[in-house]
Parts: C-alpha cells; structure tokens; sequence
C-alpha cells in the first residue's frame, strides 16, 4: 500500500492534505479546550469575586430601594383600585338611573293604554246605552201614539177652560166622543143676595 502511495503522485498529494488537515483539527482541538478550559477559571474567579458579600450600605440602600419600589407599587395599586371604585359607582349610579327610566317609560306607556282602553270602553257603552234609550224613547212613544188613539176611539175625554169674574162664571168645554167634539161654552151669574144692612141704605 505504501509502495502504491509512492509511485502514484497525486495519491501522494491526498495524503499530504489529509495529513495537514488532521493535525489542523488536532490544533484547534487544543486550542478549543485551552480557550474552554481558560472561561471556566475566569468565570470561576468572577464567581469567587461576585460572591463576595457587599458592604452594608449597598445592603442598606438596597433595601430602601425594594420599600420605595414597593410603596410606588402599592400606592399606583391604591390609585387604580381608588378609581376603579369611582368608575364602578358612577356607572351603578348611570345605570340605576337608565332603570329608573326604563320603568317610568313602561310606566307611563302602560297608563296610556290602559287610559285609551277604558276611554274606549266608555264610549262603546254610551254608545250602546244612547242606541237602546233611543230605542226605547222611540217605542214609547209610539206605544202613547197608539194607547191615545185606542183611548180617542173607545172612550171619550174633555178638556176646557174656566174664567171668574165679579158676576159670573164663563166656562168653555171640549167633549171627545171618538172621532167627534162637542163644544159647550155657558156663562153662569152669581146670585146676588140682599143684606139687611144694604137695604136701609
């Protein structure tokens, strides 16, 4: 195989790359966990460092900082429960009074109806009960047109008239006898009776 490599030049030339390539990839090896190996120690010094604890004013104004942050928050949560509150009550109030309208709407709207119905129902009554009074009215009074006839043709009636004066008596009388009339028209005097007292005068 050697003797193959030797005698042929451009196999030769393949395995002087192969050659370069395999010890390129070693040297970057190397140097990849040289470079590896030389993060770990300055992480873990930068570690060693961090993990130094801070002086007390760091530690102290730290904590100033965490309660001012926590009062910003708390107070900003106040502002918006607070206004919150402000719009819930308002739009309680805002509907509350879109209830209120509603109903007196309903309300009114109901007594209307219900007005124009028993304004309707009147007038039909009055109405009916005109129709039947004038039914009725009409009946009678050809009941008292037939009953006055009857009574003219079976029996009679009269009317009349009387006047007095210091003398007399003038009567003036109307006889019905069915389809006839008889008038009387008499005058009857007074008797005059002499008083003794008037006799001596």
């Amino acid at each position: 195989m050697h003797s193959q490599v030797q005698g042929n030049p451009s196999l030769e030339l393949c395995a002087k790359c192969v050659c370069v390539c395999v010890c390129v990839c070693v040297c970057v090896c190397v140097s990849v966990s040289a470079c590896v190996w030389m993060l770990t120690e300055v992480q873990g010094v930068r570690s060693q460092t961090v993990k130094k604890p801070p002086p007390d004013n760091h530690l102290k104004a730290v904590k100033i900082q965490a309660w001012w942050r926590g009062t910003l928050v708390r107070r900003t949560l106040l502002h918006a429960a607070l206004r919150a509150s402000i719009i819930q009550y308002w739009w309680k109030q805002k509907l509350a009074e879109l209830l209120e309208k509603r109903r007196r709407a309903a309300l009114e709207y109901y007594a209307r109806q219900n007005w124009a119905a028993v304004r309707l129902q009147s007038w039909v009554r009055m109405w009916r009960i005109h129709l039947r009074y004038c039914r009725l009215l009409n009946a009678a009074r050809i009941i008292q047109v037939y009953w006055r006839w009857h009574n003219c043709h079976t029996r009679g009636f009269f009317r009349g008239s009387y006047e007095i004066t210091a003398s007399q008596l003038r009567l003036e009388l109307e006889i019905f006898l069915g389809s006839q009339v008889c008038r009387i028209t008499d005058c009857i005097p007074f008797p005059i009776k002499n008083w003794p007292g008037r006799l001596q005068h």
